[in-house]
């Protein structure tokens, strides 16, 4: 699936797009579009809160591209979780060769790859990084966010709320916690585009 998503962001690039999003795996021919003159930015979510946020969008969404049937405690013993627990690190390393991420050389590469972004804002801190984009391609843009997950308000609340979860899950979410930490305290020169 990734690399169908780089090829058609590629396609689009070489079609003359001038703005290009997506969920996409940082790879040499993102790398690429950056020599072309292409700015690439990510915005990166508490680890735990996307982690929540990911399950409970899969357990209740009608389309079945990721979809889960599974309650939290099975989820979270699956290989999806683990998976899902490591989103960070298997994005900003472009997907290891080996599929290992767990790993502190993962890590290690992921934040290399932060050092190479042209800039890294933050969900909660969202009107933050519309201003680095702003800065970047000199216009004023507005980034609009409407709640679209399906859970029920009480499940999800339930399952937010639950310190047995997050702590269940912050251990599952370590490495990319850390990188999360990582690109954080690195804020003021990342999102100047400085290395």
């Amino acid at each position: 699936m990734q690399g169908l998503r780089s090829d058609l962001l590629l396609y689009a690039a070489e079609s003359g797009t001038r703005y290009l999003t997506g969920h996409v795996w940082y790879t040499g021919g993102i790398r690429s579009l950056q020599k072309a003159g292409y700015q690439v930015l990510t915005c990166l979510r508490d680890p735990v809160d996307r982690f929540i946020s990911n399950f409970l969008y899969n357990r209740f969404k009608t389309t079945p591209h990721m979809r889960t049937s599974l309650d939290i405690d099975s989820y979270l013993s699956s290989p999806e979780a683990r998976s899902q627990a490591t989103t960070y690190v298997r994005y900003l390393t472009g997907g290891c060769a080996d599929r290992v991420y767990e790993t502190e050389a993962a890590v290690k590469q992921a934040k290399a790859a932060i050092h190479e972004l042209d800039g890294v804002g933050f969900l909660d801190e969202i009107r933050l990084f519309a201003e680095q984009i702003e800065a970047l391609v000199g216009a004023r843009i507005k980034i609009p966010h409407e709640r679209r997950n399906p859970a029920p308000d009480r499940y999800a609340r339930e399952i937010k709320n639950s310190s047995e979860i997050r702590d269940r899950v912050s251990e599952m979410c370590a490495y990319d916690i850390e990188l999360y930490r990582y690109a954080r305290a690195l804020r003021p020169s990342v999102a100047a585009g400085e290395s």
